[in-house]
């Protein structure tokens, strides 16, 4: 009786020391190492309705070109922009007839959804002295 007790005892130990069984699972995701994107260049092309009349842009590439109008103490002023897209960045120079601010600088920056512009223009080589110039897609 012994030796029935002693195999028993044996059988009970093994199976508690047995290795758990094992279970498959998917291997772990690879992790993305690449640099992100490149922010998009910006579409400035066609019409804006701005605080400064309508604007129109002409655009190839990251050049941007365009013309606008407004009254000045009544008299019509014509204004001239051309710049540099840098994502959804315009930095551009502008130019007015008499009547106008004369000449400088400016930035606009795009919304996300390219419907519309926020910005400001400055004399010389100030991009802010003059103040905001705010836009929306015609």
């Amino acid at each position: 009786m012994l030796a029935i007790a002693f195999v028993l005892t044996m059988t009970a130990c093994e199976r508690e020391t047995a290795p758990p069984p094992v279970v498959a699972t998917n291997p772990p995701e690879p992790i993305e190492t690449s640099n992100p994107p490149a922010p998009t260049m910006s579409e400035w092309g066609g019409g804006w309705s701005s605080d400064f009349g309508t604007i129109t842009f002409q655009q190839q590439g990251n050049q941007v070109s365009g013309a606008y109008a407004y009254t000045n103490s009544g008299a019509q002023v014509q204004g001239r922009i051309s710049g540099t897209i840098t994502g959804n960045r315009l930095d551009f120079a502008w130019e007015e007839s008499p009547g106008g601010a004369g000449s400088g600088h400016g930035s606009f920056l795009m919304s996300a959804d390219g419907a519309s512009f926020t910005g400001s223009w400055g004399q010389g080589d100030s991009t802010t002295s003059g103040g905001k110039w705010n836009g929306k897609r015609l």
